[in-house]
């Protein structure tokens, strides 16, 4: 029910944003909540209709109520300038289906009075103390939404809706309605407000860059629990253990898919399981009606507020991971460009004297007068100098990558490897291998190094690179055959060097030796904007 025109983040109490432009008239700020305003207007009217959908004859409780969820998400996205906007906006919405329902006036706006003062205290709550973009990424973030959007603001609100429902006559039993709206509206906002953040949020980009084996598992996920809540709750029994069946995909949801997912499960088995239980079937047909739909909300609630705690440790501990990984490639980073500067000066400074000196000698050993010989000694002692020169200035930046290309600079390693050690040495690569310079020197330097190990009498007998590209960005697999020991041994003692290489690309390595005489490294590259699995 959220809209993508909602804005792609939570606006502070600076009041930043696309609604919120220093020189923005009024008028024109309003014009741009319109459409915000309209679809939170048909959001609350089609969450009232499914509320209504689940009201018991004779009750003035649902058993399940979203539009006040559904306002107090929409508020916690938008600024609070545009709120008067959207509760007028709600208004007519509310009147008309309450009136159509055939509440009397007087009910009905102590219902919008009720409604719209529980959305508005959660949001203010979660906002003052909540300065995340999302309340459920954070376990800070789920104990202030659950003390301000659910405890405080839906406790309070209770007495207001129990005591309208008294004054108009729809009811008698004060804490009755006030235990039920409770416990009505508290499962509401653990089901519904989660969803409509996330959506609100990064819906689009997320659906749009959702792996196919991440669809796959959300739909084996969805399908599990659809048939296992329907084969709990779709028939009349006694087995009240039964309804402890899918708290397995609650956690595989929280764990896998975050508050999102979670709350998506719950609500599907808040739906099919009050839905049953008001048309007589379900695992507790043995209890009063009252109490099994009250032990149905308070199970789902008491397993929906651990769970968004462990959903939101499972994103705490990812941010903190990436974090860290980003911290170390920009170390990585200010290394590469440490080395580049001083391959440069040694190719362009100091290669260059050593042999302008070369020169001089030169032409110093054409006179008659001075003795060549020791020239000689000099002139072999400065090309030395500068063979030494070059390769430390390769070592330390890689320029065949750049004039070549990545295949044909591992060619060329390749061939002069197995030349220099006559070890057999394969090379082969897809076609159209295109990848920043940042990953082709990665894994250049991987295999450099990899192949520096290999000593010509350690005993291997063939090596194997494949280059291919894979769903995401692109693979190097090293094989080694023969005797591998030295190899592995040299290669493990250099694996941190090699995967902080690897953070460059970015990418991962990894080694393994599935065979005694078998050795494999896999490097793998990650291109910008994939997905992982």
């Amino acid at each position: 029910m959220a809209s993508p025109a909602l804005p792609s983040r939570p606006i502070g109490d600076s009041e930043r944003g696309s609604y919120a432009r220093p020189h923005s008239s009024t008028a024109i700020a309003v014009l741009r909540a319109l459409p915000v305003a309209l679809l939170t207007a048909l959001a609350y009217y089609f969450g009232s209709q499914i509320g209504f959908l689940f009201t018991p004859k004779d009750s003035p409780i649902a058993l399940f109520w979203p539009p006040n969820a559904i306002l107090l998400a929409v508020l916690l996205l938008t600024p609070k300038r545009i709120w008067p906007l959207l509760l007028l906006a709600v208004l007519p919405a509310h009147l008309l289906i309450q009136l159509k329902s055939g509440i009397p006036l007087n009910a009905a706006l102590g219902w919008f009075a009720g409604n719209t003062a529980e959305a508005v205290v959660g949001a203010l709550g979660v906002r003052i103390f909540c300065k995340e973009r999302s309340p459920f990424e954070s376990v800070q973030g789920v104990i202030i939404f659950t003390a301000f959007g659910i405890a405080v603001a839906t406790l309070l609100t209770s007495f207001i809706d129990a005591a309208n429902a008294i004054a108009a006559g729809l009811g008698s039993a004060f804490w009755q309605i006030w235990s039920s709206r409770l416990a009505s509206n508290t499962l509401s906002d653990i089901t519904v407000v989660p969803i409509v953040v996330f959506l609100g949020l990064k819906g689009r980009s997320y659906f749009r860059n959702m792996a196919p084996a991440r669809f796959l598992e959300a739909s084996l996920l969805l399908l599990g629990l659809v048939a296992a809540s329907l084969a709990v709750y779709g028939e009349a029994n006694f087995r009240s253990f039964l309804m402890f069946a899918p708290v397995p995909f609650f956690i595989w949801a929280a764990m896998r898919f975050g508050s999102a997912g979670l709350s998506v499960t719950l609500l599907i088995v808040a739906l099919i399981s009050l839905w049953n239980v008001m048309h007589g079937r379900g695992p507790l047909q043995n209890t009063r009606f009252e109490d099994q739909t009250l032990a149905l909300q308070t199970l789902l609630t008491l397993c929906g507020l651990p769970l968004l705690l462990l959903s939101a440790t499972t994103v705490e501990r990812e941010t903190s991971e990436q974090t860290a990984r980003k911290f170390q490639a920009s170390i990585a980073y200010s290394n590469e460009r440490e080395r580049q500067s001083i391959a440069r000066k040694l190719r362009d400074e100091i290669v260059q004297e050593l042999s302008l000196v070369g020169s001089s000698i030169d032409e110093l050993r054409a006179r008659p007068d001075i003795s060549t010989s020791a020239w000689d000694e000099i002139q072999q002692q400065i090309s030395t100098a500068t063979l030494a020169a070059t390769k430390l200035s390769h070592n330390l930046h890689p320029y065949t990558v750049d004039y070549l290309g990545l295949v044909d600079a591992l060619k060329a390693l390749c061939d002069d490897f197995e030349h220099t050690t006559g070890i057999a040495t394969n090379f082969r690569a897809d076609r159209e291998i295109e990848m920043p310079l940042t990953s082709s020197h990665a894994l250049f330097r991987v295999v450099r190094e990899v192949l520096g190990n290999t000593t010509p009498h350690a005993g291997i007998d063939l090596l194997r690179l494949e280059l291919s590209r894979i769903q995401g960005g692109f693979e190097l697999r090293f094989h080694a055959e023969g005797s591998i020991s030295e190899l592995e041994a040299r290669t493990n003692s250099r694996l941190p060097y090699l995967r902080e290489e690897m953070l460059l690309a970015p990418g991962t390595l990894a080694m393994s030796s599935a065979a005694p005489n078998k050795l494999q490294v896999i490097a793998r590259v990650t291109l910008p904007n994939s997905t992982p699995a």
